[in-house]
């Protein structure tokens, strides 16, 4: 074979990318697009809806034995909570917190068709309770993880921004 030839088998060599590059760059588009929905979706504290239920990374150090700081709640929701249920509910500042029914009243009205209910919750930390009308309860906490919520707490910190985005658009640019 000629000098030539032999280069142009090199060259078009150089233009495929193996097997394995596409799949470790697929791979990394996978963490980059990880990286960018955990922030999106839990930035400020949110408790996104996606499919039929709600999603809650807690930080708050309230009901360390029942929900421990760090933790991943998932939270279904429901129109019937009875008390001793960990519920989500929003708070007056607007901000997710979770605590236990304490006490449910339900209030009539001289109004045809209109009664409520008001949920009284307390956590493990505050004895005192929080008064909470219904359309500010979220749902009932019917689970938690603990390892998704470090991995939620990771992505969501300056180093795992860093590891989830940087490294992998790296390793993309030396494929």
């Amino acid at each position: 074979m000629t000098a030539s030839v032999i280069m142009a088998k090199n060259n078009k060599r150089k233009k495929h990318f193996s097997c394995l590059s596409v799949l470790l760059i697929f791979c990394m588009l996978i963490v980059i697009a990880l990286t960018v929905a955990v922030n999106f979706l839990f930035r400020n504290g949110e408790a996104p809806r996606f499919l039929g239920s709600r999603y809650c990374y807690y930080t708050e150090d309230d009901m360390p034995t029942r929900i421990p700081s760090g933790s991943f709640v998932f939270v279904e929701d429901t129109d019937k909570i009875n008390q001793r249920d960990i519920v989500l509910y929003r708070n007056a500042q607007e901000e997710y917190r979770i605590a236990v029914a304490s006490l449910i009243v339900e209030t009539d009205s001289t109004v045809p068709d209109q009664s409520g209910k008001t949920y009284y919750l307390t956590t493990e930390s505050n004895t005192t309770a929080v008064q909470v009308e219904a359309e500010d309860l979220i749902g009932i906490c019917r689970r938690r993880s603990k390892e998704l919520g470090v991995l939620i707490g990771f992505l969501t910190s300056l180093a795992g921004q860093i590891v989830g985005l940087g490294v992998p658009l790296l390793i993309i640019l030396i494929c």
